[in-house]
């Protein structure tokens, strides 16, 4: 009888599989925000919540505007006038989309800055500001707008790292200062027209035709051709020429006023 050597059999191991230990007292959400992650302004919009939020302003500060320009112009000019308007607003979302695609840039004051440094930012930031708070004065809107209060702080304290939703102090100020302005001047002003001419005038040209047409003629990434350019500077020199006639008249309105 030979004796040999019996080899075990390796046995079969398995491998085992790991169990997640779950901690039934863990929440399933966090109470708090992380305060060092990356801060956005868009966080949480949807495309309809943004599409049905600029319909909102613009039928609501819009329209307001159409019946008075027809009056003064006549019905032909008048709708001639709106379907030019029509046409460069159309034109001038153009604009700011391509260039905002091509710079991978999300907000229209990182556009501006992207095009003109931080004095860029400001300008457009400031129209902002004045735009919403005429308009706020003249419906006597004393909710502030979610908008006004990101574009002044973005004005005064730029230099702040904290996002605006998780600083109290600058939140709460901001909003008390612009509360008390639209609350002055909503019952102080003898004319509440004159501000919502003014504030047309000026800061909504800026912001809807001069600006955008003036990151075109900058041309950061070479992708404006030339039609682009002619129709830029076509787009600035007719809101500034109309513009500065409608100042004008409003203002040599308003001191004829007075004398009488």
């Amino acid at each position: 009888m030979t004796v040999g050597t019996l080899a075990p059999k390796a046995e079969d191991k398995k491998p085992m599989k790991k169990k997640e230990v779950a901690d039934e007292n863990v929440p399933l959400l966090p109470k708090t925000q992380e305060t060092d992650a990356e801060f956005h302004e868009f966080n949480g919009a949807s495309f309809s919540g943004a599409v049905f939020n600029l319909s909102t302003t613009v039928i609501g500060a819009g329209i307001m505007g159409l019946p008075a320009c027809v009056k003064k112009l006549g019905m032909v000019p008048g709708l001639l006038a709106i379907i030019l308007t029509a046409l460069l607003t159309e034109k001038a979302i153009e604009f700011m989309i391509r260039f905002s695609r091509a710079g991978n840039i999300s907000s229209y004051g990182s556009l501006m800055g992207d095009a003109f440094g931080k004095y860029g930012k400001a300008a457009v930031e400031l129209c902002i500001v004045i735009g919403n708070i005429g308009i706020l004065i003249v419906y006597m809107i004393i909710i502030v707008f979610y908008a006004v209060r990101v574009n002044i702080d973005g004005l005064i304290f730029s230099s702040s790292r904290r996002p605006l939703l998780v600083d109290n102090f600058r939140f709460a100020s901001i909003t008390i200062a612009l509360v008390g302005t639209i609350f002055l001047g909503a019952n102080f002003i003898p004319n509440i027209w004159v501000i919502f001419q003014f504030a047309g005038a000026t800061s909504s040209v800026c912001i809807a035709f001069i600006f955008p047409a003036a990151i075109t003629l900058r041309d950061r990434y070479n992708i404006a051709t030339k039609t682009d350019r002619i129709m830029s500077l076509f787009m600035i020199v007719l809101a500034v020429l109309s513009n500065a006639i409608a100042i004008y008249s409003d203002a040599y309105a308003l001191i004829n006023k007075k004398k009488t």
